[in-house]
């Protein structure tokens, strides 16, 4: 998982150094990013879904989404979808990606 190896590096020289700024919310830290892809990971792994797996993500952008993204792309093929499509789009993407998960 290249991914979470380089957060941890960054994560264990630079812990609260910000890793994520939004609007209205507190800064997330390399140190709570690294940790936070390490469990959501774990999970995902502990339930089934990993390489190979596909999940479609749908979630407004922002923080939460960001994060999501990061560690459903780290552990399977993630696509994101836009929470606000209409039931014919979700339709059409989810058959078209055969996802395996979809997590919202």
């Amino acid at each position: 998982m290249p991914l979470l190896e380089t957060l941890k590096s960054v994560a264990d020289r630079q812990p609260e150094m910000p890793a994520i700024l939004a609007v209205d919310e507190p800064a997330l830290t390399y140190a709570h990013l690294y940790d936070h892809l390490l469990k959501t990971t774990s999970t995902l792994n502990a339930a089934g879904y990993g390489r190979g797996a596909r999940a479609a993500l749908v979630m407004p952008n922002g923080p939460h989404m960001a994060t999501l993204f990061l560690a459903a792309a780290a552990s399977m093929t993630a696509a994101p979808l836009n929470p606000n499509y209409r039931y014919d789009e979700f339709e059409f993407y989810l058959e078209d990606l055969r996802a395996d998960v979809l997590i919202i």
